[in-house]
């Protein structure tokens, strides 16, 4: 990751380069049939949408309410920001 990628989301001297590349946040909603749900960034910036094929990657069976991941946001896509490479906190 780019020095000024680092700064856009908010990396700072305190903190490890994963870290700073690596959001936090807590699954807020899930959909009625599991298969999608969006999580609530810690940072405050907008939330990410996450699909059950990330938390399957991830080893989990499900996308449990009120989990705490850490992830990626995948920006390659043209419409909304996605949690990917999730890690469960």
């Amino acid at each position: 990751m780019e020095f000024d990628e680092l700064v856009r989301i908010g990396w700072s001297p305190t903190l490890s380069k994963e870290e700073a590349a690596m959001p936090t946040g807590t699954l807020k909603f899930v959909s009625p049939d599991g298969r999608f749900g969006m999580i609530s960034r810690d940072d405050k910036a907008p939330k990410v949408f996450v699909h059950i094929n990330e938390a399957r990657r991830a080893g989990l069976d499900d996308l449990p309410f009120g989990a705490r991941f850490r992830f990626d946001v995948d920006a390659d896509t043209d419409s909304r920001p996605r949690a990917i490479n999730l890690e469960r906190l």
